[in-house]
């Protein structure tokens, strides 16, 4: 599967990539786990309850991933990506840094629907990421 997703985005025109980065960027700017996700990038805090609700509806695997590497939810973060199939070295410095690239390059292209699947499959596993 991811190497399906990166074979896409690399046979993508630059125009595909642009169109497909602002489909991306509309559909987020909807959601409500990728605007605490940036809120937590940003320094800021967040309202457990608020990553609750949120965690319910996302249909983004990447923002679980990385709100749960944010709020030093690092076991969970750990399990989240692996059930996406990303290795996540905990043991390096910047491993939420390498985290987030890793998320960046197995997402990029991937079709939606793929996405709202592996959201529901972390959803399942992980029903609530303040537990």
């Amino acid at each position: 599967m991811m190497v399906r997703s990166l074979v896409q985005s690399v046979r993508m025109s630059h125009d595909e990539r642009q169109k497909r980065a602002e489909d991306v960027e509309e559909r987020e700017s909807d959601d409500p786990l990728v605007k605490l996700e940036r809120k937590l990038r940003d320094g800021e805090s967040v309202d457990v309850q608020e990553v609750r609700k949120a965690w319910r509806t996302t249909r983004y695997p990447r923002a679980m991933v990385q709100v749960l590497a944010h709020r030093r939810r690092t076991d969970l973060a750990v399990r989240a990506a692996s059930l996406l199939g990303i290795e996540v070295d905990t043991g390096s410095d910047t491993w939420r840094v390498d985290l987030e690239a890793e998320l960046f390059e197995r997402f990029f292209g991937m079709p939606f629907s793929e996405m709202d699947a592996l959201a529901e499959q972390v959803r399942r596993a992980i029903p609530d990421p303040a537990a």
